[in-house]
């Protein structure tokens, strides 16, 4: 499958001038504010920006607003290394770059794309139809009855509004994998034995100018969970939220049109401790089918069940600008990680120590 090895990105927000190997399933961790986010959201921009042009970044911004401060030019560059695409001869490595200039007011941009080496980029169809999605689950939108939306009824957005339509989508076009989302689910979530997809009044989420959300009512699906012991239905308003985001991470696992890569904030949050083993696992299934995955975390028990080269630690320094490093290079970790798990190691230390003694080597 086609994978980005390598993201390089310059002077987006607070990524002055960063680089990140990654994997198949990749987290970066960090501080708040360390610029986990930025990096999701300038993956997510490069791979979009064909289809989307200025609406490829998040809402709302204006001008120069998600350039670096300290940028000579007005010019964002993000570049990507890719491998092991379908349409070309292996083993090939292309290399693709586009460089945005933002317009002094408003969201006016011009693009660039280079590709190196250029013949091989032109004839990869999946660098140019590459595509990712971004989320950060919030439960009160993922319960939230949709409505249909027969142009796109294969997704639901960031926040996960849609949820109970891309069910419904995805039982009708095959219900083979409504089951299986189901059977994963009841056997995750014991106390509920299927879920219901039922018509209800509905809201349809669209974007303002200034990127602020309205809602439109129209007519649609509401999901509800029926409990095994009484066989009670129980609407999704009413269910726990850590079961409302565990069923939407199986919903990208079985959805029939998956993007190019996957980018997930927080995947921990309301879940139980003990559930995350599940979410990695669930994860790795997700990029062993195609789809790279991308995740930005704050816990130490979902690192886990991770290998170093799967995480990249992000800080930034007095001058606002991020750095990071893969946990596989500190010396620390390499010291320790035979003894300790990588939670362990990771808030023992925190991000400036670990990567202080990783930039001191054997010394440290």
């Amino acid at each position: 499958c086609a994978m980005i090895t390598r993201v390089e990105i310059k002077n987006y927000k607070c990524l002055a001038d960063v680089a990140v190997d990654l994997t198949p399933l990749h987290v970066v961790i960090g501080p708040n504010d360390s610029g986990k986010t930025s990096f999701l959201e300038a993956v997510t921009a490069l791979l979009n920006l064909r289809q989307m042009g200025s609406k490829a970044f998040p809402p709302a911004w204006d001008g120069h607003d998600l350039v670096w401060h300290g940028a000579t030019e007005p010019v964002v560059i993000l570049k990507a290394e890719f491998i092991g695409l379908p349409e070309l001869p292996s083993p090939s490595k292309v290399v693709f770059t586009q460089q945005i200039t933002f317009e002094k007011r408003g969201k006016e941009i011009s693009t660039d794309e280079e590709y190196d080496p250029e013949h091989l980029g032109e004839q990869s169809l999946t660098i140019r139809s590459s595509s990712a999605l971004r989320f950060c689950f919030n439960a009160a939108e993922l319960a939230r009855p949709a409505a249909l939306n027969v142009y796109r009824p294969f997704e639901f957005d960031e926040a996960g509004h849609g949820l109970a339509t891309l069910l419904s989508a995805i039982q009708g076009h095959d219900h083979a994998r409504f089951d299986a989302i189901e059977d994963e689910f009841c056997k995750v979530i014991p106390g509920y034995s299927r879920l219901q997809i039922l018509p209800a009044n509905a809201t349809f989420k669209t974007r303002q100018p200034d990127g602020l959300p309205s809602w439109k009512a129209g007519p649609g699906m509401e999901l509800w969970f029926v409990e095994k012991k009484r066989s009670r239905s129980v609407r999704a308003t009413q269910a726990s939220d850590g079961a409302l985001i565990f069923l939407a991470m199986l919903a990208l696992k079985h959805v029939p049109k998956p993007p190019s890569v996957i980018l997930l904030e927080e995947p921990e949050n309301s879940i139980h401790p003990q559930r995350l083993q599940d979410v990695v696992r669930i994860m790795r299934e997700i990029a062993a089918d195609g789809p790279q995955v991308i995740m930005a975390s704050h816990s130490p028990y979902l690192l886990d069940y991770l290998e170093p080269e799967e995480v990249t630690v992000f800080t930034r320094d007095d001058t606002g600008a991020a750095h990071c490093l893969r946990m596989s290079d500190s010396e620390k970790v390499k010291r320790e990680i035979k003894h300790f798990n990588l939670g362990e190691i990771w808030t023992a230390d925190w991000e400036e120590k670990l990567l202080a003694k990783a930039e001191e080597g054997a010394d440290a």
